[in-house]
């Protein structure tokens, strides 16, 4: 199993990356789990998106090792820090490069602050993105509060919940392998339906009607 992690936080001082270190080590515990690459936006610090990469003519450095990490990863860790109630623009810059790298992967979101919320706003954002992207995003909500506090001088956790998250969110074969499975049936299902024989009679069939070919029943709105 191949992860990538990737670090949403450009800015001074930052403290997303003991997280992901802390992260990167937890996830090498794992027997199932070979590789993990480590992506931190800082370090290749992209320009302004002006086209996706898969159009792009003259590619910024080291685009296409970052997209090749996404697509070698099996899965993804996103860590972000909360700023101004959503996640920071070089994060957002970062990933607008990126969709067929990123659809249909399992997605898992850890979010951060230094205040009492553990970036619950911005949390929610990915998660939305996440759908967007036709992905598959870990439905639990790992969240580290007062990052400032929660590691010691050597980077070590010192935040026994952040601890304990950790350990439900990666423990267990649901994250590695448990969603790769529904992933793949899921995909396997979706091409199913497109690519069946009777999908043209099914679409005249269910012209006008909503789920199961019940009818859609349509109310006129008032004017406002």
């Amino acid at each position: 199993m191949n992860i990538a992690i990737i670090v949403g936080s450009v800015r001074t001082g930052r403290k997303t990356p003991l997280a992901a270190k802390y992260l990167e080590t937890e996830l090498l515990k794992n027997d199932k789990v070979t590789t993990v690459s480590y992506l931190d936006i800082a370090e290749y610090n992209f320009p302004i998106m002006e086209e996706r990469n898969s159009f792009l003519k003259e590619k910024p450095d080291r685009m296409d090792e970052f997209s090749q990490k996404l697509l070698e990863a099996d899965a993804l860790v996103i860590i972000s820090p909360e700023y101004n109630g959503s996640m920071p623009g070089a994060l957002k810059n970062t990933l607008d490069y990126f969709y067929p790298e990123l659809s249909k992967k399992v997605i898992g979101l850890l979010t951060v602050s230094s205040g009492n919320l553990g970036g619950i706003n911005v949390h929610h954002d990915l998660q939305k993105w996440v759908l967007h992207m036709r992905a598959y995003t870990v439905p639990m909500k790992y969240l580290l509060t007062h990052v400032d506090k929660a590691f010691d001088a050597d980077g070590n956790p010192s935040d026994e919940y952040f601890i304990k998250s950790t350990n439900t969110f990666f423990n267990g074969e649901w994250y590695v392998s448990g969603f790769k499975r529904c992933g793949n049936s899921f995909e396997k299902v979706w091409l199913r339906q497109v690519n069946s024989p009777g999908d043209q009679q099914a679409d005249a069939a269910t012209q006008g009607h909503g789920l199961r070919g019940l009818p859609i029943r349509r109310r006129r709105l008032p004017r406002r």
